[in-house]
């Protein structure tokens, strides 16, 4: 018996928020419940998981970090939800 190992640097798994009838994705435990949460508030019309990459120098060294998630509320306004920067 032969197993392979596949280096994957991030694990995706799935949930599916009615808000949208769509799949939105998650890495982790608490990202999943944050999915939940977003999907179960009326104010929230809309939301997809690490939308784009923030790009920023610091200390001459370019950082870089995709937000968890980015939420539409149906006043207009469009928080992103970050996890911790480190």
């Amino acid at each position: 018996m032969r197993f392979l190992l596949v280096s994957c640097p991030v694990s995706v798994n799935l949930c599916h928020a009615a808000t949208m009838d769509a799949h939105v994705g998650f890495e982790s435990w608490g990202e999943r419940d944050v999915a939940m949460m977003l999907d179960f508030d009326p104010n929230v019309v809309g939301f997809s998981s690490q939308p784009f990459w923030l790009i920023w120098t610091q200390a001459d060294e370019e950082r870089r970090h995709a937000p968890d998630y980015f939420a539409r509320l149906a006043d207009g306004s469009a928080p992103l939800l970050l996890s911790s920067l480190g």
